[in-house]
């Protein structure tokens, strides 16, 4: 059980590593998910990812400037 959820903190921490956010905030879930571990990783799939910037989202910020 340790070990999954260990891996699945390890994931998280790829996963916001690799995505882009609107802000700084992009450090501060990292701080998060490290430090308070486990219930980090709670706080950001509760909270976090949707502050994530998606390809759709870019892609409507280019067609609405046109």
């Amino acid at each position: 059980m340790f070990l999954g959820i260990f891996a699945h903190w390890i994931k998280t921490i790829v996963e916001i590593a690799n995505s882009k956010f609107a802000d700084i905030s992009k450090t501060s879930w990292l701080l998060v998910v490290i430090l308070l571990g486990g219930l980090g990783m709670i706080i950001y799939h509760a909270a976090g990812r949707s502050q994530r910037i998606t390809e759709q989202d870019n892609t409507s910020e280019v067609i609405d400037a046109f």
